[in-house]
């Protein structure tokens, strides 16, 4: 919870500072933008990124997991990536949607003679709307707010001497708050790159990519 409040923070700051760049002449709707990629119009692009969790999200799935000896991957343990598209509505507002595969992520808890290891898989797919100002000529920030709709898979492998054994899959959904703050580096008119970190309260973990976003407009 104080992560999500953190990231809320955040994340109104900078809609805030959209409204008060420049001595609070302007607002999301003023053209502040330093122009690039995504200065108007139809913009998309894909993001390499890694899924780092929070407080052990995988230790309730299943009936095998123990509290005890728990260990958190706090870091995905295969590499997540995203492919977005958006479109400009006025120079510094977009609404902006992605397909996002959160990779694979896990932890592992130890017994006396054997252990165990919950993972999850999940995929997700969000509409946001991009709030964004310009620091520079060719750099802008940008804040984000808006919701998720995810699907996870879950399961657990526990083993001792003898043997190890996979639990049954779980498959979970849900619809989540998705909150999220980054920059971008406008290259020319067509091509920006953009780094950014995201929040998905309910999923429980926090996305951080970099990518490239291409606009021919």
């Amino acid at each position: 919870m104080k992560k999500l409040v953190l990231s809320a923070a955040l994340t109104t700051a900078i809609f805030g500072y959209s409204t008060a760049y420049a001595g609070g002449s302007n607002n999301i709707f003023s053209d502040t933008s330093g122009g690039g990629a995504t200065a108007s119009g139809f913009y998309g692009g894909a993001s390499i990124a890694s899924t780092f969790n929070d407080d052990c999200p995988t230790a309730t799935y299943s009936e095998y997991t123990s509290a005890d000896n728990l260990t958190c991957q706090r870091k995905s343990d295969k590499a997540a990536w995203k492919a977005f598209g958006g479109y400009k509505i006025a120079p510094n507002l977009a609404i902006e949607g992605a397909y996002i595969d959160f990779g694979e992520y896990s932890n592992q808890y130890d017994q006396a003679e054997w252990w165990g290891k919950d993972k999850a898989t999940a995929k997700g797919v969000s509409l946001m709307g991009v709030a964004s100002t310009s620091v520079s000529d060719n750099i802008d920030i940008f804040g984000k707010l808006g919701v998720l709709h995810w699907k996870r898979d879950v399961w657990s492998i526990t083993s001792d001497d003898s043997y190890s054994n996979p639990d049954v899959i779980q498959t979970q959904t849900g619809n989540d708050l998705a909150i999220g703050a980054g920059a971008a580096i406008n290259v020319n008119d067509n091509i920006a790159i953009r780094g950014e970190v995201e929040h998905f309260n309910d999923l429980d973990v926090n996305l951080v990519s970099l990518g490239a976003s291409f606009s021919t407009f």
